[in-house]
């Protein structure tokens, strides 16, 4: 089934096939719980979220419109439940500690600062918009149009939401390791 695409997987699930509707959690699950996690820190959490998400899918998957893509459906609601938890529990982005070295080499640092970990690390001390974007756009490959479906905001809205965040990773990773 790899070969056939979500919005095909979907209207075959509304008509009732279990089978595909199992295949769509098993395709997505792994990179929803990734968004999810990215600004929900208990792990638990984050499965629960992801599990809900799952099930308004498969409750309101007659709201689902096949023409339009499958992934920025499944992602708004995804930001949404994601959002609504952080709201509920006003949880506040602890800062990620970055270990502090010394007498390293410039090229250690070179190394540490363009690992990709340590920039997804950095990128998760922005704003949540931000990151948001930054993940949507880069981890989950989408384009301009969907992100801003997904967090409903205008194309031009999300444009700004990439290049400020854009120039405050850079701002961040050109500054000196204390």
């Amino acid at each position: 089934m790899n070969d056939v695409s979500d919005e095909h997987l979907m209207g075959k699930a509304m008509q009732g096939s279990k089978d595909c509707f199992e295949e769509i959690v098993q395709r997505h699950s792994t990179n929803l719980l990734r968004f999810v996690g990215s600004r929900v820190s208990v792990a638990q959490d984050a499965e629960d979220i992801v599990q809900d998400v799952f099930l308004i899918v498969y409750t309101h998957m007659n709201r689902f419109n096949c023409e339009g893509s499958f992934k920025a459906w499944l992602y708004t609601i995804a930001y949404n439940c994601r959002t609504s938890y952080l709201r509920k529990k006003r949880v506040r982005q602890r800062p990620i500690e970055v270990p502090v070295r010394t007498q390293a080499s410039p090229e250690d640092i070179v190394a540490q600062r363009h690992d990709v970990e340590s920039v997804w690390a950095m990128a998760s001390t922005l704003s949540t918009a931000q990151s948001s974007a930054l993940w949507l756009r880069y981890r989950e490959q989408m384009d301009v149009p969907q992100i801003a479906q997904v967090m409903h905001k205008s194309r031009i809205h999300v444009r700004v939401l990439l290049h400020r965040a854009r120039t405050r990773l850079a701002e961040r990773m050109s500054e000196p390791v204390k």
